[in-house]
C-alpha cells in the first residue's frame, strides 16, 4: 500500500498535476512506511521548491521522517526553515532528538519551546522526560513533575497518553505526592480505566509509601461504581480502614443509575448512610426516588414521597417554632 502511493504521486507529476499539501504529507509518510528515504530526500527537495514548507503538516511529516533514519541534521534544518512552529511542531523535534538518543539537544529543544511561552502537552511531556531519564537529570524532571501537576495535565489528558507520562515520571526517578496520585485516579475515573487505576491506587502505599486519603478512595468508588461494578465499589467502601463521608457515598449512589439491575438495594443501603450523616440534605432521596420509577417500583415510589413530604412538613414546622423564638 505505501508503495502505491508512491506510483501514485509519480503518475501524478507524468500527467502535470499539482498535489495539494495533503497529497505532499501522505506522499512523505507513505516513504516512510516503505522505509524510501532516498525518495523522501528527492520529495523533500521538491517541497523546498514549490513551498510546501509552508505547511506546517508538511515540515512535521518531514521531521518524523528524518527521525526515523536518524538524519538530526536535516530534521532540525527542517525545523528551523518552518516559518510557524506550533505546539505538534515542537514536540515532534523534542521526540525526534529522544528517540536518536540525543536527549541534550531534547531538553534546549524544550528550553526555546518555554521561551516563546508554547504550552507543552502530554506528548511533549513524554519526549522531555525520557530525555531527563536518559541523562539522570531528577532535578529538572522534578520541576517538570510540579508544572505538570499545576497545569492540570492528568485531567486534561486523554487516559493512556497522561498515564504515559506519569510513568515516565516515575521512571525519572520523581517521587509522586499525594496530589499527583489524586488526578492519576481521577483520570483513570474519567476514562473507564479500571484496571490501571486498581494498578495505581494499591501501589499508592505498596511502592511509593503514600497513605491515600478519602479524596483517593472516592475516586475509586467512582472509578468502579462508573463502569457498573456496584457491588464491588459496596464491597471497597466497607473494607476501606477509614470511616467513609459523603463524597464516598455520594459516589456510590451516583453509581446505581448507571447500572439499574440490581442496583436499588445498594442505593437504599446507601440513603441510610447519607441520611445519618447529613439529615437536612434530601437530594439522595430524590435519586432513590428516581430509580424506584425506572424500576417500575410504584408501590415505594409511593411511600418515598410520603416520607419526604413528612420530613419537610417537619423542617418547616421547625423553622416557623424558630422564627417564633
Amino acid at each position: 500500500m505505501p508503495r502505491e502511493g508512491l506510483n501514485i504521486f509519480l503518475k501524478m507529476q507524468c500527467s502535470s498535476i499539482e498535489p495539494d499539501e495533503i497529497i505532499i504529507r501522505d506522499t512523505i509518510l507513505a516513504s516512510l512506511q516503505a522505509n524510501e528515504l532516498k525518495f523522501g530526500v528527492g520529495l523533500h527537495a521538491y517541497i523546498e521548491k514549490n513551498g510546501f514548507l509552508a505547511f506546517i503538516s508538511v515540515g512535521t511529516s518531514l521531521l518524523q521522517m528524518y527521525g526515523k533514519y536518524g538524519k538530526f541534521g536535516s530534521a532540525r534544518m527542517v525545523f528551523d526553515q518552518l516559518t510557524h512552529k506550533d505546539l505538534i511542531a515542537w514536540s515532534a523535534i523534542i521526540s525526534v532528538y529522544t528517540r536518536g538518543g540525543q536527549p541534550h539537544d531534547a531538553l534546549s529543544a524544550f528550553k526555546q519551546m518555554q521561551s516563546i511561552n508554547e504550552k507543552p502537552n502530554e506528548v511533549t511531556f513524554v519526549g522531555v522526560l525520557q530525555a531527563c531519564t536518559a541523562l539522570g537529570a531528577q532535578e529538572l524532571g522534578e520541576s517538570i513533575h510540579g508544572f505538570v501537576t499545576k497545569a492540570g495535565i492528568w485531567v486534561n489528558g486523554c487516559g493512556f497518553e497522561a498515564l504515559e507520562t506519569f510513568s515516565n515520571m516515575l521512571n525519572c526517578g520523581v517521587k509522586p505526592n499525594d496530589t499527583v496520585f489524586l488526578s492519576v485516579l481521577s483520570t483513570c475515573s474519567q476514562c473507564g480505566l479500571e484496571n490501571e487505576g486498581c494498578k495505581w491506587f494499591y501501589s499508592m502505599q505498596e511502592k511509593h509509601g503514600i497513605t491515600p486519603k478519602l479524596a483517593h478512595y472516592a475516586c475509586m468508588v467512582d472509578l468502579l461504581s462508573r463502569q457498573g461494578n456496584i457491588e464491588e465499589a459496596l464491597k471497597f467502601v466497607k473494607e476501606m480502614p477509614v470511616v467513609p463521608d459523603k463524597r464516598i457515598w455520594g459516589a456510590l449512589l451516583a453509581g446505581c443509575r448507571s447500572k439499574q439491575d440490581g442496583s436499588i438495594e445498594v442505593a437504599e443501603f446507601v440513603v441510610q448512610q447519607l441520611s445519618a450523616l447529613d439529615p437536612e440534605n434530601t437530594s439522595c432521596y430524590e435519586t432513590l426516588l428516581d430509580l424506584y420509577a425506572e424500576g417500575g417500583r410504584w408501590k415505594d415510589v409511593e411511600r418515598l414521597k410520603k416520607f419526604m413530604d413528612e420530613k419537610e412538613s417537619t423542617k418547616e414546622t421547625e423553622r416557623n417554632i424558630m422564627e417564633a423564638n
